[in-house]
């Protein structure tokens, strides 16, 4: 046998990084002919838990090749869509070569062992997409992925500060008593118990945000070992506070889905320019610490690394209430009771004179710090709205609806939308980035202007909702979401040459800087963290933790061991 031809392979070569370039030379040189067996070549990887071990790996005669490896087909099941078995990672056991980017980006999601964890920045009962969805994500993963771990990392607020975001006396004591909560509201949901550990982290209520804000470094919430894929739900969110390392350095694979554009809720508290600063401190802040991101539309203003994918599904619960349901009658919305949530639209929308003379009635159901505001404006208005406290979306006493009216566009994508749908029922809803993956389904009823919106409106509740066809319904499952995020969640190869080092010197800098200013107690009050949240408190479990109490947490000497300079407690 011949050796292999010489211009093909100085074609392939020259795309090649220096280590393969080097290996690849090594093997043209020593190529006899007659070859004898494949040589070996040993690499020396990383684990996770920062052990290097040698990896041996027949050396082939050709080059390296960039077409992707056939995977089996997808079985098909009738109930649920099944993913396909998971293909192994191209170094043979999800380890990255030693000149891959720092998240093993040439490891596939899919290969047996990896462990994910899905950090986000809220926990059920609240009834919001970054409660809701990333445990779900969480729960398809495990069923999908079998043969790999999967955990769930949910904020822990102390019990005096529940009651900001959980339904009207609902308070739970310990972690372990809403882990249990959590569990129960997720075999509801999907019919089956779902391999997931739960993670605890403190964090505390900010209310000038109106959001969930962690304390301490997230980056070691699990042992070294086990930090292998992170799934950072709301990436920016979970890192404006955040002094610690960087995701990608602790981490082998630092993924973020970006849900929200705080953009437009910045725009309306603060004015164009802070909302620009926002949007320039988020990009930032996704460049550092993921190694790609998700935006699930693109109403989520640019980010690096981004791919724009919808990856999220309903429950199977809402497609079995939805298959055959009768059609129902009114209309109604779901949503936190907040004026950026769409609340300003519909009040707008549905007050005489504007889109209707005579308006038909729209039940709201939704709790937040707008509620009385809202109701106060809504029968100043004469508007014919009813709002009542917030339900699950599965809730009998919400049945018997024909219509779903969301006029809000602040949401990336409504999951309460996808969940209208799956329940057979119409959807009216703006012309907006955030609704195009519901575009195509015949159900979905979209207006440009307040006319048009009476048009729609008016429409639904005379006509009945058409079924959903085969594909939309597929399409809306969680299985096909899931297949959806691995496809796009797999890491993409980091630019070489200067340009590659310029980006990547410059994200270092960016984390440098903005972690010393982190630092300072005196500037994270300022910028909005609270008081004592750089660090989570040692020797207390996360339980007795309330972010709000006076002094310094104790935790400078727990988390020197793993790198971090003292912290700086100026001002306080």
């Amino acid at each position: 046998m011949s050796a292999p031809p010489i211009e093909p392979a100085l074609a392939g070569l020259a795309a090649l990084s220096e280590h393969d370039w080097l290996a690849h030379a090594a093997t043209f040189a020593a190529a006899p002919a007659p070859p004898p067996p494949a040589p070996a070549l040993r690499r020396r990887v990383e684990r996770g838990d920062g052990a290097r071990v040698t990896l041996a790996a027949p050396v082939s005669p050709e080059p390296r090749r960039s077409a992707p490896v056939a995977t089996p087909p997808r079985p098909s099941a009738p109930a649920e869509p099944v993913l396909p078995a998971p293909s192994p990672g191209t170094d043979g056991g999800g380890l990255a070569d030693e000149h891959d980017h720092a998240g093993g980006d040439g490891a596939s999601l899919r290969a047996p062992g990896r462990a994910f964890v899905v950090v986000t920045t809220a926990a059920l009962p609240w009834l919001t997409g970054t409660a809701v969805n990333p445990a779900l994500r969480a729960a398809y993963l495990a069923r999908a992925l079998p043969r790999s771990t999967v955990g769930l990392a949910l904020p822990w607020l102390a019990p005096a500060a529940q009651p900001a975001v959980f339904p009207a006396g609902v308070v739970f004591a310990a972690p372990a008593d809403q882990e249990a909560f959590v569990r129960a509201w997720l075999r509801g949901r999907t019919g089956f118990e779902p391999a997931v550990a739960i993670h605890w982290y403190a964090a505390r209520y900010c209310p000038t945000l109106k959001s969930i804000s962690p304390c301490g470094d997230l980056t070691a919430l699990v042992p070294r070992a086990a930090r292998d894929v992170a799934v950072l739900e709301e990436p920016e969110h979970l890192t404006w506070f955040h002094s610690g390392h960087r995701w990608t350095d602790a981490w082998r694979v630092s993924v973020g889905v970006a849900h929200t554009n705080y953009g437009d809720y910045v725009r309306a508290l603060k004015g164009r320019p802070a909302a620009a600063a926002a949007n320039a401190l988020n990009r930032a802040l996704v460049a550092v610490h993921t190694h790609a991101v998700i935006r699930l539309s693109d109403a989520v203003p640019p980010l690096p690394r981004a791919r724009t994918v919808f990856v999220h599904g309903v429950a199977r619960g809402f497609l079995t209430a939805g298959r055959g349901a009768a059609a129902g009658e009114g209309a109604y919305y779901i949503g936190k009771c907040l004026w950026a949530k769409g609340y300003a639209d519909l009040l707008r929308l549905l007050t005489p004179g504007a889109a209707f003379a005579s308006p038909p009635p729209v039940d709201a159901y939704g709790t937040g710090d707008d509620s009385a505001a809202f109701a106060a404006a809504a029968a100043a208005a004469r508007a014919p709205i009813t709002l009542a406290p917030g339900r699950d979306h599965l809730d009998p006493a919400l049945r018997r609806y024909r219509v779903f009216v969301n006029p809000s566009t602040s949401d990336v994508v409504a999951t309460t939308s996808a969940e209208a749908l799956a329940l057979g029922r119409w959807l009216v809803c703006p012309v907006h980035a955030c609704n195009a993956f519901f575009a195509p389904f015949a159900a979905c009823l979209r207006y440009g202007t307040d006319a048009e919106f009476a048009a729609q409106l008016t429409r639904a509740l005379a006509e009945p909702p058409p079924r959903l066809s085969r594909a939309e319904r597929a399409s809306l499952t969680w299985a096909a979401a899931t297949r959806r995020f691995l496809d796009a969640a797999q890491p993409p190869r980091r630019r070489r040459g200067v340009g590659g080092a310029a980006s990547f010197l410059g994200e270092c800098l960016a984390h440098r800087l903005y972690g010393a200013c982190l630092r300072v107690e005196a500037a994270r009050r300022l910028l909005g963290a609270g008081a004592w949240t750089r660090l989570a408190p040692a020797g207390r479990s996360v339980c007795d933790y309330d972010p709000g109490s006076a002094g310094p947490p104790d935790a400078d000497a727990v988390h020197a061991r793993e790198g971090y300079p003292p912290a700086r407690y100026v001002g306080g």
